[in-house]
């Protein structure tokens, strides 16, 4: 079968010669319009060279290259480029005898030929005579303006291209051509992030994360790992192993932030977090499979300038606190870590007093000492979180917290050791509070909302499920940006004193107040049509008295939206800029 397959395309090119001679029309270019410069010949005697062809053929012109290559059973070819087209025109129309031999000499199909789009990247022409370069320009100038191609960018238009795909077909481009996995490979040192995102990682084939695997991940890290300077992991497929870490940390030395939170972590991830990634600035660590202190105490000496840290469901005692590095740190996340400990973290805090933010939320073993050294020693605390603490604490350690007068966001959410005499402590001495969070803190009473509706700069103001709060009187809180009070018992006169008062007020949830009905909403649009800020408020009056079917006024700066959010669990996260 090989025989007559090769017995046949020798045929084939003995008739395309024949014909070809025959017409002795040789046209200097190809069917695709490519200049003719590269010829095939064959027919070739095992002795002939290609300094035997470069010394035949030179007769017709300047030859740049000969490739000769000899196969078995005498099936002999080779490749002649010359310097001009004219000179492959003139060699084509004589007959060429060598060794005995009559030479077929055919025109190299338009891949092959040098003046190609697919090759004038990569081959470097020679200098060319002037009488011949005329002629070689001309016919390259007709083919370039007939035939507009991608491949006509330049290789920077090309690679800012490639930097728009998302990763897969990013990874899928480097099958095209040469210069194609050239410039795709290239590009990946201007990855700088790397996350789980559809965005960023496009459609695989069935187009879910799932498909995401640890092989496929570190296909990716090879290319840009050593790139890359944040990693985020928080959201990751279900099957992706524990081997994850640690191939992240051998492929990537150079991360500064880098968030694992999505997956659960074996002592090998850490140590390999420990023996290759020595700049981390930011880190967030998810689950662990055992208690780690001290491979987390080696971690923390490894990188001196640290300065977050989020332990989510981590499980760790604490002691490993000790050796956070104390100039840099200043943000501290701790979030249902059911092993922490009450005394490493008191102690712990009593030396960082460079904080600017720490959160303290589901955390069981916390009490008036971890309060009481927070107040005592953070004192230059921008951000306070402590929720979600239900049996550890008492009314009086909260009080702790008014010691620090330079607070400006405070979330004390889901406590019921909440009263309003802290309320009043902390509107008479944190005086640059912007953001409160008092949500489902079931001792707040009518004083407790009076008192922090004196606060001056108050924006955010978060009251979410006061059972015992009837009335409300936030006339004075004029620098009003956002209020949730849903599930409140609020009345229509209770809101539209506060729309009156507060003109910048953007936000207002309202969602599950019975009390509340089309008043509220056609006075606010009365009031909104006539602000000067052009400032848009939107309201939330899901599972309120609201009949929207009967509510017909319109204002440019009103926005009514009918979802109830009482029933979410958590906080929603609005859009807004402060």
């Amino acid at each position: 079968m090989t025989d007559y397959i090769q017995e046949y395309i020798a045929d084939s090119l003995h008739q395309s010669h024949i014909i070809e001679k025959t017409n002795r029309h040789f046209s200097p270019v190809t069917e695709d319009g490519v200049p003719i410069r590269k010829l095939f010949i064959s027919n070739l005697a095992d002795r002939t060279s290609f300094k035997d062809l470069t010394k035949l053929f030179s007769k017709y012109g300047e030859v740049e290259t000969c490739y000769v290559k000899k196969n078995s059973k005498n099936n002999n070819y080779a490749f002649v480029t010359f310097n001009s087209v004219d000179a492959a025109v003139r060699a084509r129309y004589e007959e060429i005898r060598l060794h005995n031999r009559d030479l077929k000499v055919l025109a190299a199909d338009s891949w092959h030929q040098p003046d190609s789009i697919e090759n004038q990247y990569y081959n470097v022409v020679k200098d060319k005579s002037k009488s011949n370069k005329v002629s070689n320009d001309i016919h390259n100038l007709d083919y370039v303006q007939n035939n507009i191609s991608i491949q006509t960018l330049n290789d920077d238009c090309l690679m800012h291209i490639f930097l728009q795909l998302p990763i897969v077909d990013r990874i899928r481009i480097e099958r095209v051509c040469k210069r194609w996995k050239a410039l795709s490979q290239e590009s990946w040192h201007s990855v700088k992030r790397l996350d789980l995102s559809y965005s960023i990682w496009g459609s695989l084939s069935g187009i879910n994360r799932k498909e995401i695997s640890i092989c496929t991940i570190r296909k990716v890290l090879l290319r840009c790992g050593s790139y890359l300077n944040e990693i985020n992991l928080s959201l990751v497929p279900c099957h992706l192993r524990q081997s994850t870490v640690t191939v992240v940390a051998k492929l990537c030395p150079n991360l500064q932030i880098i968030d694992i939170t999505g997956l659960t972590v074996s002592t090998s991830g850490i140590n390999s977090l420990i023996a290759n990634c020595h700049y981390i600035t930011k880190f967030s660590l998810g689950p662990t499979s055992y208690v780690c202190d001290a491979d987390l105490q080696k971690l923390f000496y490894v990188n001196p300038k640290l300065r977050y840290f989020k332990f989510s469901g981590t499980k760790m005692g604490g002691r490993c606190l000790f050796h956070l590095p104390l100039e840099t740190m200043e943000e501290i996340v701790l979030e249902s870590c059911t092993y922490l400990q009450e005394y490493p973290l008191s102690q712990a805090i009593a030396k960082l007093r460079n904080l600017r933010a720490l959160t303290i939320s589901k955390c069981v073993y916390i009490s008036g000492n971890v309060i009481r050294a927070i107040g005592t020693h953070c004192t230059n605390l921008k951000t306070l979180e402590v929720s979600s603490i239900l049996f550890s604490l008492q009314s009086d350690d909260m009080l702790h917290i008014a010691q620090l007068t330079n607070l400006e966001v405070l979330k004390i959410s889901m406590n019921t050791v909440v009263t309003d005499e802290l309320l009043s402590i902390l509107a008479s001495k944190c005086l640059c509070l912007t953001y409160l969070d008092i949500a489902e803190c079931f001792l707040v009473t009518n004083a407790g909302i009076a008192a922090i509706a004196t606060l001056p700069k108050l924006e955010v103001l978060i009251m979410n499920n006061l059972r015992l709060v009837t009335h409300i009187n936030l006339r004075d809180a004029s620098n009003l940006k956002r209020l949730e009070c849903r599930v409140c018992k609020f009345t229509d006169r209770m809101i539209i004193d506060l729309i009156e008062s507060a003109p910048q007020l953007r936000l207002l949830d309202l969602s599950g107040c019975p009390y509340i009905t089309n008043k509220t909403l056609e006075k606010a649009a009365t009031l909104t049509v006539n602000r000067t800020n052009n400032t848009v408020l939107k309201i939330f009056v899901g599972k309120t008295s609201v009949d929207l079917s009967t509510f017909d006024k319109v204002s440019p700066f009103l926005q009514v939206v009918n979802v109830d959010l009482s029933s979410c669990n958590g906080t929603v996260t609005f859009s807004l800029v402060l």
